[in-house]
């Protein structure tokens, strides 16, 4: 069973690095799919904003789960069909998202922001690769952002009792700044480097949370 487990994880990893080699879309957020540089039996979390030109904030919050951990976890047997992995695998992927959204919080300006934290439409949400398998969601803001600024947080206490690393980071664009950036506070210049970089990540819990004040 080992050798069949093996081998739909090697299909399922070769389709993710198809996928993220071409396309706009996929372009954009092809950075934040890939794997932290540690032992692949270690989890990792990270949040990242982005505020556009226009003033979109976009928020994006990224969890790797060991292949090991999700295969044990969706059960897969022997002479299971395609199909009877794809929904096993499909109940674990949304199981996961909503776990993942349970424990995440967002406040603007220290008030609960109105929306809902859902999955992303990215094809590498729920895919695996690099020894893990990687989960996304972002905010589905339902309101509107003070024009001259404002201080947005994100808590997140999913999975407390597992070993992580964390990550974060904060980009402002167009006539929008930055004026503070917890995981610049944690990471130092390191933040400004690639995802590879050992420094760009941390065992700080603090890092759990990013704390982040845009002005115009």
């Amino acid at each position: 069973m080992t050798r069949v487990l093996h081998a739909w994880t090697a299909k399922l990893a070769l389709g993710l690095g198809l996928l993220l080699s071409g396309g706009a879309a996929v372009a954009l957020l092809a950075p934040q799919a890939q794997a932290h540089p540690f032992e692949t039996s270690i989890y990792s979390l990270r949040s990242m904003v982005k505020v556009s030109e226009s003033g979109t904030l976009t928020t994006l919050v990224v969890l790797e789960v060991p292949v090991q951990v999700v295969l044990d976890g969706i059960g897969v047997e022997e002479d299971d069909s395609r199909r009877v992995k794809e929904k096993k695998l499909e109940s674990w992927n949304t199981a996961t998202w909503d776990k993942m959204a349970a424990g995440l919080s967002l406040s603007i300006d220290g008030e609960p922001a109105q929306g809902t934290w859902r999955p992303i439409e990215h094809p590498a949400n729920g895919k695996g690769a690099e020894g893990f398998f990687v989960y996304m969601v972002g905010f589905d803001l339902q309101q509107e952002l003070p024009a001259a600024g404002y201080t947005l947080r994100i808590e997140n206490r999913s999975y407390p009792d597992e070993e992580m690393v964390y990550s974060g980071s904060a980009t402002a664009q167009g006539d929008f700044k930055i004026t503070k950036d917890s995981s610049r506070e944690i990471l130092g210049t390191e933040v400004d480097t690639p995802l590879s970089n050992p420094g760009r990540w941390t065992k700080d819990a603090k890092m759990r949370d990013l704390e982040v004040s845009i002005t115009r």
